[in-house]
């Protein structure tokens, strides 16, 4: 519970000053660290604190960024319709990671963390195709870019 709120309000700053893909990119990276730090010393307890602290709080901020994401990426039409279904999925994700990770678990220790560094790989990519498509300056939409002048709506 701790790093989520440690992590919530710095990364939305973040976020209101540099845009969202950035910080985006920063918390991706920080949750495939944590993974590959856990699934490199998963018989260290520090390692395994350290690494799985970095990786909760970096799962958090991405959650405080999925409404910022939303706002710059989707028709205000649909804003309601999309912050819903993309909190029905971050919900049915964990219990379904909690669940398929205690199954991976016991075909290897490492495996439901080798897991999880591949697909916050993945999602990187695909966030750096988001942050790139529709009127990429510097390879971030110009709405995004700190001095753009536009500051949260849609």
């Amino acid at each position: 519970e701790g790093a989520r709120e440690l992590h919530y309000q710095p990364v939305g700053r973040i976020a209101d000053r540099s845009g969202w893909a950035g910080p985006t990119l920063a918390s991706f990276a920080a949750l495939a660290l944590g993974s590959l730090g856990v699934a490199l010393f998963p018989s260290r307890p520090w390692a395994v604190a350290a690494c799985g602290t970095v990786a909760v709080a970096a799962a958090w901020a991405l959650s405080a960024l999925m409404p910022i994401q939303v706002t710059k990426l989707v028709p205000v039409a649909e804003h309601g319709r999309t912050l819903g279904l993309i909190n029905q999925a971050w919900y049915a994700a964990m219990i379904f990671s909690g669940l398929a990770g205690g199954v991976l678990f016991d075909a290897g220790v490492r495996l439901p963390f080798v897991i999880g560094v591949l697909a916050a790989a993945s999602a990187a990519v695909v966030t750096l195709g988001l942050a790139r498509d529709g009127g990429a300056v510097g390879g971030f939409r110009t709405a995004d870019r700190p001095g753009s002048g536009a500051r949260g709506g849609g």
